[in-house]
């Protein structure tokens, strides 16, 4: 007997493919509009170590691959996917490729967990508030790793969901960066009492051998994560300066969702500049719409975060997938206070957690969706309104 496609799963394939084409699109259409091949640029972004990363994606030879000390298997997989963007015969067709396949990966997977734990227009709604962010918007355009870890942490996150075997959440959280293997732990932790500790500590173990082993025949030089002596050099990324806890936390909360962006910007770039400079000169550097919508976008956040909150200490288990998304936030929050030069830099680990538990968690199913796409529309305003001068904080002359 000819077996016909029911309806719903009609419905759910269609959800599936604007899940996937519209960040496929997204990815492939943005301008390229920095020369990364220049040292001269480097650090000029939020500290982010631009040439590097972008010659290491390339795999030029300029530099070696001993970065995957803390991004453990970046070259293994981030490399040798982005090597398929030479296909494309134009300059530069690896980090068109590498930001294409693991932005559009890492977007459908967010949509697909709140999808699977919402509903479709919750999921598509979180969906848009993601890529209006100035997260997505600078991270997808500038070189750097954490649009990889991006996707390993939503990959992981999934797992979790369908509760996966806890070596496999490890092993994929652990691919990006090294703190990211926090989420893995946090659902073993949530695992314990059915875990067989031998079985996950021997596949475990035994991948990572086989992983790093790997890795370091394709990529000489390329060194073993878990090399401790290789991780001395971060120390100098950790800031002891209580001073600069405030800016930090508000930085983590707000910076990720929308920065304010002046007529000229002087070098390097910094959030605490350009908020430095909102607070002072509102009146003269940006228009009246610019400063509503930001100051919108600011107040709704914060409504959304705290709502969500109440209503997740007041509903929460332990061992459902919000405590997983919660426990991983409070991680990085405590972690960027003093790690980093400034949190903004590694929003793309943590940005799309908050906007799941404000998606999970907001008061009201029928009108979080509308809520959501509200504070799409107001970053989109607030951060590209004015094109040009987002143009201008990207091509620094």
């Amino acid at each position: 007997m000819q077996q016909y496609m029911t309806p719903a799963r009609r419905h759910e394939l269609l959800y599936f493919a604007l899940a996937t084409a519209i960040p496929a699109l997204f990815f492939l259409t943005l301008p390229w509009s920095v020369d990364y091949t220049s040292r001269e640029h480097t650090g000029y972004f939020f500290n982010a170590d631009v040439w590097r990363v972008y010659h290491h994606v390339i795999d030029s030879g300029e530099v070696s691959h001993y970065r995957d000390k803390v991004h453990p298997y970046f070259s293994l997989f981030a490399v040798t996917a982005a090597k398929t963007g030479k296909l494309l015969g134009t300059e530069g067709g690896e980090f068109l490729a590498y930001r294409s396949i693991f932005g559009t990966a890492g977007i459908f997977l967010f949509w697909l967990f709140i999808y699977r734990s919402t509903s479709v227009i919750n999921a598509f709604a979180s969906l848009a508030l993601l890529m209006s962010t100035m997260t997505v918007r600078v991270w997808s355009i500038v070189p750097e790793s954490f649009i990889f870890g991006f996707f390993t942490l939503m990959l992981g996150l999934n797992l979790a969901r369908a509760q996966r075997s806890c070596a496999a959440t490890l092993l994929v959280t652990l691919s990006g960066t090294t703190t990211n293997c926090f989420l893995g732990i946090l659902y073993t932790l949530q695992k314990i009492r059915a875990l067989d500790w031998r079985r996950t500590i021997f596949i475990v173990a035994l991948a990572v051998l086989l992983l790093s082993s790997l890795q370091k025949s394709l990529y000489p030089t390329s060194v073993h994560f878990f090399d401790l002596f290789a991780l001395k050099e971060e120390q100098r990324y950790v800031n002891r300066s209580l001073s600069q806890v405030p800016f930090r936390a508000f930085d983590f909360v707000y910076s990720g969702f929308v920065l304010p962006l002046p007529e000229s910007v002087d070098s390097p770039l910094s959030t605490e500049k350009l908020w430095s400079r909102f607070v002072e000169t509102y009146d003269a550097g940006y228009d009246n719409r610019q400063t509503l919508t930001i100051l919108a976008g600011l107040l709704a956040i914060t409504a959304f975060l705290i709502a969500a909150l109440v209503a997740f200490i007041r509903s929460a288990a332990w061992h459902d997938a919000g405590a997983l998304v919660a426990g991983f936030i409070v991680f990085e929050f405590i972690l960027h206070l003093s790690y980093g030069r400034e949190p903004f830099l590694y929003s793309y680990q943590f940005l799309p957690f908050l906007i799941i538990f404000v998606a999970l968690y907001l008061p009201g199913r029928s009108v979080r969706p509308l809520l959501l796409a509200f504070l799409a529309i107001c970053l989109q305003e607030a951060n590209f309104g004015q094109f040009y001068r987002f143009q201008q904080m990207l091509m620094p002359t």
